[in-house]
């Protein structure tokens, strides 16, 4: 990475706040625009402690810290590059990302069924949920919330569950299929389970099966 040389004369960029906080901007628009090319970027760049003194340094180079990304808050370092005077610090900064996401259009409490009547896409800034927010209709259907969402607000990833296609002690249709057949039986599932996972199912003649939860109650086993 390029450093960023400054001008003879200028005020050195830990010293002049504008100076400092136009290389850190700088460098996070452009890391922002690399990362996340298909959001809008908000940069917010924080202040240094004014008690803290370095040498002066006409070769400043911004750069993050290994595994860091520029998502909601962080830092940005800066470091002298010249010979003796080297010194490195960090310089907190909020990047907010806007793009494309569902909120509510109405209130949805907790444990009731998502439906595409309750979502719209709107733009609101991705980073303020840490677990993310949904952003296509799949994400959202056949989910419930743990959490209530207000109207108008993002949909939390971290507060969906999915609702199960089977409850324990459901009356369950059991479906065997293998090349060239197929055998239909009644059950009892022995567990919850959402669409597509395992569950224990009791057949009527009291054997135990593990099969594939399907919605309408349907077990599915593959022979």
């Amino acid at each position: 990475m390029a450093a960023l040389a400054l001008p003879a004369g200028a005020t050195p960029a830990w010293q002049g706040g504008s100076d400092r906080i136009a290389i850190v901007r700088a460098f996070a628009e452009q890391e922002a625009a690399r990362e996340q090319p298909a959001y809008r970027a908000q940069i917010e760049v924080g202040t240094l402690n004014p008690y803290l003194r370095l040498a002066p340094c006409n070769q400043v180079e911004p750069f993050l810290y290994p595994g860091a990304r520029l998502w909601g808050r962080g830092f940005v370092g800066l470091r002298c590059m010249e010979a003796g005077r080297a010194w490195s610090v960090s310089v907190p900064v909020v990047v907010h990302y806007f793009g494309p996401a569902l909120i509510a259009t109405q209130p949805i409490p907790v444990l009731t069924p998502i439906t595409a009547a309750q979502v719209q896409r709107t733009e609101v800034d991705l980073t303020r949920d840490p677990g993310g927010v949904a952003t296509r209709l799949s994400q959202v259907l056949d989910h419930t919330l743990q959490l209530p969402v207000a109207a108008g607000q993002a949909i939390p990833l971290s507060a969906l569950q999915v609702v199960p296609a089977v409850r324990q002690g459901d009356a369950v249709t059991i479906v065997g299929r293998g090349t060239g057949f197929s055998i239909t039986t009644d059950g009892i599932a022995l567990g919850a389970a959402g669409p597509g996972d395992p569950v224990q199912v009791k057949t009527e003649s009291g054997r135990i099966v593990t099969g594939t939860a399907e919605r309408g109650r349907v077990v599915e086993l593959r022979f």
